[in-house]
């Protein structure tokens, strides 16, 4: 935004504008005054996460339950979790919800498949519990963030109810259940 240079000074009586000290000194105050005004000015910028300072982005993160969200995690990716998870916070803890914030975090595709459900008219059947599998990325398109396996899945146990078991599949790999080594 463009103000006058002089928008201060031009707010006082004609008669103390003709003293050059008065005027150096009250545009110190005008200089303290314009920097509040600029902020001001910017402050639809500062709940932007595309734009916004980091550690913006993080308190942003934390006020829509993401408060996993640290320096691990490459400045581009918190940036897009926070955009686009705000979108989903409705849909948190269903498949749709999982599936956003992990395509937001990852950069990949990912792939949900939930074999839960609520019954009203019967109990649950004993042999079906509530699991999820999980894919992220492919073997032929793996994720381009490389967020650590166990942070991964770290977010993925946070976001899922706890009587939920999962299994997670990365560009191919399973990492949850961790697979068991062959001591041959």
């Amino acid at each position: 935004m463009s103000r006058d240079p002089e928008w201060l000074l031009q707010q006082l009586p004609a008669g103390m504008l003709n003293d050059d000290f008065f005027r150096r000194y009250m545009g110190i105050f005008q200089a303290m005054a314009d920097t509040y005004l600029d902020h001001i000015d910017a402050i639809e910028h500062v709940f932007d996460p595309s734009v916004a300072p980091l550690p913006m982005v993080g308190a942003m993160g934390r006020w829509i339950g993401l408060d996993y969200l640290d320096e691990e995690i490459p400045p581009s990716a918190q940036r897009r979790v926070v955009k686009q998870y705000s979108a989903l916070v409705g849909a948190r803890g269903t498949a749709k919800g999982l599936q956003g914030l992990l395509e937001a975090l990852t950069g990949a595709p990912v792939e949900i498949r939930d074999r839960g459900g609520v019954y009203f008219d019967r109990p649950a059947p004993v042999e079906a519990p509530s699991h999820v599998d999980i894919s992220v990325g492919s073997s032929a398109s793996p994720d381009p963030v490389q967020l650590d396996d166990a942070d991964l899945t770290r977010i993925v146990r946070r976001e899922l109810p706890a009587s939920v078991t999962f299994t997670m599949q990365r560009a191919g790999r399973t990492i949850h259940p961790v697979p068991e080594l062959d001591d041959d």
